[in-house]
């Protein structure tokens, strides 16, 4: 019958209105996070590509001072498969690496020298022989009843491979490799050095989940917290059933969620904003700092949250960042030495008293740094209404604005 992958099967209409897109971008950081690892953790990434894909992965590869190297012809399938699909649109395999090693790949990919493959893509030699003995001399198609064990840390999870979401580019020997840990972890090092901080925090919350995998006539399940896969597997002796611990968080929101944003993208854009605002300030003090995403990127950050759960998750995100629950106009806080950011919109919510002690407090700021995101309106309109006065200069456009305000008398 071949390869073939089923789902993901939601278990509500709500988790898969909260967690399709979330998956989606899930399996997106992990295809970015092949191309950027190599010359940087590891030599080589090997790929499958569409023709159109390859030529925009050639042009990626030219800008960096990398190399692409066509390996044969394959079928670009919508989902994981195990094996060559059957199904799907013709496309190319395709090692990307540094330069010199061409020659090396070719000839490691016509003699089928799994060793040689294994190396120029730095898999742990436990692995790579683990990978020979059940993959290619055990002619199985898929290895998860073979792993010592599918419990470990969550960079060594490849239970939800299926669905794009993994965090080592190779099948591990067991999910508690020191070895494939320590892959995952640079692999998700990556994605921060690369300012995708918050993609990789959501892959590896999703991969901490706990999931039941049972196995049994040719067909296997994956079961999470929020969706069920089913694939084909390898015809094994009665019901096979491994089992990953793990946690769930049903109140956990990422980042950018958190930060009232549509996407890590249009966050790290209008962060940016306020960031070119402040000029190189070192200690910031957030009026309704969210999960202290923004505070993060100064060298002393103090923020105030009224939602107790965004403010714990943004003590866990940012350790470095100091956040009090509490409201901006009732909890005590250290204006003098601080450029304050504020969104002139949180003033128009007070009453006159809580808003007269807010304004006191931005007087006796070093800096006031005026901002706006989304809906709000016009940043000079928004922070006339609220009696401040900003500069001429304003950094960003559209939904995102920000500029150095004055408290007008």
């Amino acid at each position: 019958m071949g390869d073939w992958t089923r789902g993901p099967f939601w278990v509500s209409h709500e988790a898969r209105r909260t967690w399709a897109p979330r998956l989606a971008l899930a399996s997106r950081t992990w295809s970015t996070a092949e191309t950027l690892s190599v010359g940087s953790v590891r030599p080589s990434a090997l790929l499958i590509c569409t023709t159109d894909g390859l030529c925009e992965l050639s042009a990626w590869a030219a800008e960096r001072g990398l190399q692409v190297s066509v390996l044969g012809h394959e079928t670009v399938a919508g989902g994981y498969a195990s094996a060559a699909p059957e199904l799907g649109e013709p496309g190319v395999r395709a090692a990307l690496h540094v330069a010199g090693l061409s020659r090396a790949w070719h000839a490691a990919w016509r003699a089928k020298d799994d060793a040689a493959i294994a190396q120029l893509l730095s898999f742990p030699e436990c692995c790579g022989r683990f990978f020979v003995e059940t993959w290619k001399d055990g002619g199985l198609r898929d290895t998860t009843a073979s792993m010592a064990t599918v419990d470990g840390p969550p960079e060594a999870n490849v239970l939800l491979r299926w669905a794009g979401v993994r965090a080592v580019p190779h099948l591990p020997c067991s999910a508690s490799c020191e070895g494939s840990a320590a892959v995952g972890a640079q692999m998700l090092g990556v994605l921060r050095a690369g300012g995708m901080a918050a993609e990789a925090e959501l892959l590896r919350t999703v991969l901490s989940w706990p999931i039941q995998w049972d196995a049994r006539h040719g067909a296997m399940r994956a079961r999470a917290p929020m969706f069920l896969l089913t694939a084909a597997t390898d015809y094994l002796p009665g019901t096979v059933r491994r089992e990953r611990s793990g946690e769930y968080d049903p109140a956990w929101a990422p980042s950018w969620e958190d930060n009232g944003f549509t996407s890590p993208e249009a966050m790290r854009a209008a962060h940016a904003c306020v960031v070119a605002a402040a000029g190189g300030a070192l200690r910031v003090l957030d009026l309704g700092c969210g999960d202290g995403a923004l505070l993060s990127q100064f060298q002393v950050g103090v923020g105030i949250e009224a939602d107790p759960g965004r403010a714990r998750r943004g003590r866990e995100r940012h350790p470095g960042v100091e956040i009090v629950t509490g409201r901006i106009e009732e909890s005590p806080l250290p204006w003098e030495g601080f450029d304050a950011l504020i969104m002139p919109g949180r003033l128009l919510e007070l009453e006159p008293e809580a808003v007269a002690r807010v304004r006191a407090g931005l007087r006796a700021a070093r800096r006031v740094v005026a901002y706006t995101y989304g809906d709000w309106g016009e940043l000079a309109e928004l922070a006339a209404a609220a009696g401040l006065r900003t500069t001429d200069q304003t950094f960003g456009t559209g939904t995102a604005q920000a500029a150095i305000a004055e408290v007008a008398a």
